[in-house]
């Protein structure tokens, strides 16, 4: 009698824990736009670069990510994903300061649909020579995208 109470308790619990509120949410459908950050209704927004990744810099390391999110009418981010990056830890640090950014400050009705937008990070560290200056980001293809944000890193002597 104590086993089949106990079973009985085990599957209420089980069923109590997966109700509606669990779900995930489907993707949005929503086509990746074109817009650059200069040209989009997201021109106002104060996109500052992901922190170096700590172990890329140790080394030099140089790379890319490009990043897809969703961005609502009311602001919200949603479906963040990696779509290219040449390491792993240039993908995560990109992934990670999106949300951060400040897109409560973006005037109400700005976007009357939601946007899909991708964007992308170069990674690079400035040795004083200009190899790290937009234009020369911009012309790189390895990672995929046009609307592009620059991390780059400075060498200092300790």
């Amino acid at each position: 009698m104590k086993l089949l109470v106990a079973i009985s308790m085990g599957i209420f619990l089980v069923g109590c824990g997966a109700t509606n509120k669990d779900r995930v949410q489907p993707p949005i459908d929503v086509q990746v736009t074109n817009a650059t950050a200069e040209n989009s209704p997201l021109a106002a927004l104060n996109r500052f670069p992901p922190r170096y990744p700590r172990q890329q810099a140790k080394v030099f390391g140089e790379g890319c990510a490009t990043v897809e999110y969703v961005v609502s009418q009311d602001h919200q981010i949603s479906d963040i994903k990696v779509v290219s990056a040449s390491h792993y830890d240039f993908g995560a640090a990109a992934e990670k300061v999106i949300p951060k950014w400040d897109w409560q400050s973006l005037p109400a009705g700005t976007l009357e649909t939601p946007l899909k937008l991708q964007t992308r990070f170069e990674y690079c560290i400035d040795d004083g020579s200009g190899r790290c200056a937009m234009p020369r980001l911009v012309a790189k293809t390895q990672c995929s995208g046009s609307d592009v944000v620059a991390s780059v890193g400075v060498v200092t002597k300790a």
